[in-house]
């Protein structure tokens, strides 16, 4: 059964989303002996959530125009606002969405950091989040309507991936990637101020590669596989479609965020090991 809502002819103008992607920027006051990660300021909610409205679900799928004017979802007020039953309102717009298309595959020569995060962000890590809330809507409906058939743990195992994965987005928006510009900046102006410590250091290295999701997909994709209605439950099948556009998506995403971690860490362990031999130097005289 296709639970997709029934696509109405569009005759409504798509405005211009108001909030434009931020412009990640390292604050000069920024200490970087304080790894710890701050509250989530300034990163906004996944689009699949009751505060978001439908200026913001098409702007990122806009192939979901139809649906909101199926059911009859103004532009500007958060759908747990307009609609009369916003949860099911957010399961129809989750079923009728499709993963997003792949950003290009070349990363344009001379890029700077600055220009990498805001890639990343944009076309990686805000995606990867509006999908994870999507399958998480997904997911759930699919254990409402399939008792005792779905794996008990499949949910949370789904869920603890999920956490994770948005506190490792989270750490890199907020402190990893700001770092990075720092020190990259620092480093070209040969201006090692605030100091890098080791704990700097560690907190870049430690965001490097994708291994465990990519482990927590592919064992998702076997428990989803092994459903008895594996195939034929549309919701099952646009889970299994958005969990294969995820693992799709990492090598790019994780090839383009070793353009920002790598030179970070390599400035990071030359201004160590300068400031190391500097210290020695002084000891001897």
């Amino acid at each position: 059964m296709d639970h997709a809502a029934t696509p109405l002819p569009v005759t409504t103008t798509v405005p211009t989303p108001s909030t434009p992607f931020p412009v990640y920027c390292a604050s000069p006051g920024l200490r970087l002996r304080r790894i710890a990660c701050p509250a989530r300021s300034g990163i906004a909610p996944p689009v699949f959530s009751l505060q978001r409205r439908r200026i913001d679900v098409v702007a990122a799928y806009p192939e979901l125009n139809s649906t909101c004017e199926h059911l009859h979802i103004g532009w500007n007020a958060p759908i747990g606002q307009f609609c009369e039953q916003p949860e099911q309102a957010l399961l129809e717009l989750a079923r009728a969405a499709k993963p997003p298309p792949p950003p290009a595959s070349i990363i344009p020569a001379g890029r700077t950091t600055q220009d990498l995060v805001q890639d990343i962000v944009q076309h990686h890590h805000r995606p990867l989040r509006n999908e994870l809330e999507r399958c998480s809507i997904l997911i759930e409906q699919l254990c409402a309507d399939n008792p005792g058939q779905v794996p008990t743990d499949l949910r949370d195992q789904f869920s603890h991936f999920s956490d994770s994965v948005i506190a490792h987005l989270d750490q890199e928006e907020l402190v990893v990637f700001p770092l990075s510009i720092i020190v990259e900046r620092d480093h070209l102006r040969e201006h090692y101020g605030p100091p890098v410590e080791q704990d700097v250091l560690q907190a870049i290295t430690l965001n490097l590669g994708h291994d465990s999701a990519t482990s927590s997909l592919h064992y998702l994709l076997n428990q989803m596989s092994r459903l008895p209605f594996f195939g034929v439950d549309a919701d099952a099948v646009a889970i299994v479609v958005a969990l294969m556009a995820m693992l799709a998506d990492l090598p790019l995403h994780e090839e383009k965020e070793r353009g920002i971690l790598n030179p970070a860490i390599r400035f990071a362990e030359r201004t160590l090991s300068e400031r190391d031999l500097a210290g020695k130097a002084r000891d001897r005289a």
